[in-house]
C-alpha cells in the first residue's frame, strides 16, 4: 500500500480592509483615539488658523483688559479707612463696568471668529484639504451672526434649566427663612444642573451643522438633537473628557503665576502689620504679572479652544457617518477639485 499523506491546509492571515483616509481621520465610525488624534493632527498641520488665530485673538482681548483693569483698581477705595462713601466707590465701579462691557464685546467677537475658522478648517481637513485663514473666513463669516444667535439661545436654555429654578427657590427660602426651602433649593439646583447638561450635550453638534450644512438656528438645534439621539452618553463622556483635559492643562499653566502673585502680595503690609486691601490688589496686578498672565492665558486658549472645537466637529462627522453613511459623500468630495483654491488641482485618490 502506498502511503497517502493527509492533506495539509495552509492558513494565511488576510489583513482586514482598511477604510479610506483622505484626511486626518479614516472614513469610518470613529473611536476615542481617532477623535482626539484627529483633532491634534488638524491643530498642528493647520497651525495658523487653528492655533495662531485664537492666540492672537485672546492676546488682543487680554491686552485691552489689562489697562482697563489697572485703571479701575487705581481708583480702588481704601476700605481700611472709613467712611467709604458712594462718591469714593463710584469711579471704581464705573471703570469696572466699562471693563466688563468691553471684555464681553471683544471676547464675543474673538469667540465667533475662532469658532467659525476652526470648524471650517477641521471639516476641510477631513477631506485632506489645507485651509488658510482667508479661506476659512470666506466660508464662515456669513455664519457668524447665526452662530451668535445659536450660542445665545443655547445659553438661555441651559441657564433657564440650571440657574433660574435654583435662584427662585433660594430667594423664597431667604424670604421665608426656612431651612427646608434651602435644602429644596439645592435639590432643585442639582436637578437643574443635570437638565442643563442634558440640553448642552443634546445641542453640542448644532454649531457644526449651522456652519457646514448650513442650517438656520432652530433647524441646527433639531439637527443636533437627531444626531445625538441614542448616543447621548457617549458624546457627553467624550466632550467632558476633552474639557477636563483642557482644564488640567490650564490649571497647571496658571498655578505658578497665581502662587507668585500671592507671594508678592504677602509682602504688601503696612507698618502696623495690617494688610491694606488696595495695596494688596495693586501689587497682585503689577504690569509684569499681568503681561505674563495674559500671555499664558492666550497660549492655553490657543491650545484648548481648537482642541475642543476639533473634537466636537469630528464628533459631528462621526455621527453623520454612523447615521447617514456620510463616509461615501466625504470620499467623493475628497476626490473633487478644491473649490476654495485659486487654482483648483485634483487631489490624489484616497488609499483603499
Amino acid at each position: 500500500m502506498t502511503d497517502n499523506p493527509e492533506p495539509q491546509f495552509q492558513f494565511q492571515y488576510q489583513q482586514p480592509w482598511a477604510p479610506p483616509q483622505p484626511g486626518v481621520i479614516p472614513l469610518r465610525p470613529l473611536d476615542l483615539g481617532a477623535l482626539f488624534g484627529g483633532s491634534f493632527k488638524v491643530m498642528f498641520r493647520e497651525w495658523k488658523p487653528m492655533i495662531l488665530v485664537p492666540f492672537v485673538a485672546n492676546l488682543v482681548v487680554g491686552g485691552v483688559e489689562v489697562p482697563l483693569l489697572a485703571s479701575a483698581f487705581a481708583d480702588f477705595p481704601d476700605v481700611t479707612r472709613p467712611p467709604v462713601t458712594f462718591d469714593g466707590v463710584w469711579p471704581f465701579l464705573r471703570d469696572i463696568l466699562v471693563m466688563v462691557v468691553v471684555s464681553l464685546v471683544l471676547g464675543l467677537l474673538a469667540w465667533l471668529v475662532t469658532q467659525v475658522i476652526a470648524t471650517v478648517t477641521v471639516s476641510r481637513a477631513v477631506l485632506g484639504r489645507h485651509t488658510t485663514i482667508g479661506q476659512a473666513l470666506r466660508v464662515g463669516a456669513p455664519r457668524m451672526l447665526p452662530l451668535f444667535g445659536l450660542a445665545a439661545l443655547i445659553w438661555l436654555i441651559v441657564a433657564a434649566c440650571s440657574v433660574l429654578p435654583f435662584t427662585v427657590v433660594l430667594v423664597l427660602a431667604a424670604v421665608a427663612r426656612s431651612a427646608g426651602l434651602i435644602l429644596l433649593a439645592f435639590l432643585v439646583g442639582l436637578i437643574g444642573l443635570c437638565a442643563g447638561a442634558y440640553f448642552y450635550t443634546t445641542f453640542a453638534l448644532a454649531q457644526a451643522a449651522l456652519i457646514m450644512e448650513p442650517q438656520p438656528v432652530l433647524t441646527a438645534l433639531r439637527r443636533s438633537r437627531w444626531l445625538v439621539r441614542d448616543n447621548w452618553w457617549r458624546i457627553f463622556g467624550i466632550t467632558l473628557l476633552a474639557s477636563l483635559m483642557v482644564s488640567v492643562v490650564s490649571y497647571v499653566a496658571q498655578t505658578p503665576l497665581q502662587f507668585t502673585s500671592a507671594i508678592s502680595s504677602a509682602y504688601t503690609i503696612n507698618p502696623a502689620g495690617e494688610a491694606n486691601a488696595a495695596e494688596l490688589i495693586r501689587s497682585a496686578l503689577s504690569p509684569a504679572t499681568m503681561i505674563v498672565y495674559v500671555f499664558v492665558t492666550a497660549l492655553v486658549a490657543a491650545v484648548g479652544q481648537p482642541f475642543i472645537n476639533g473634537v466636537t466637529t469630528l464628533l459631528y462627522h462621526d455621527m453623520r457617518i454612523r447615521k447617514e453613511s456620510f463616509h461615501q459623500p466625504l470620499l467623493a468630495m475628497s476626490q473633487l477639485p478644491d473649490d476654495l483654491s485659486p487654482q483648483p488641482t485634483s487631489h490624489p485618490e484616497a488609499t483603499m
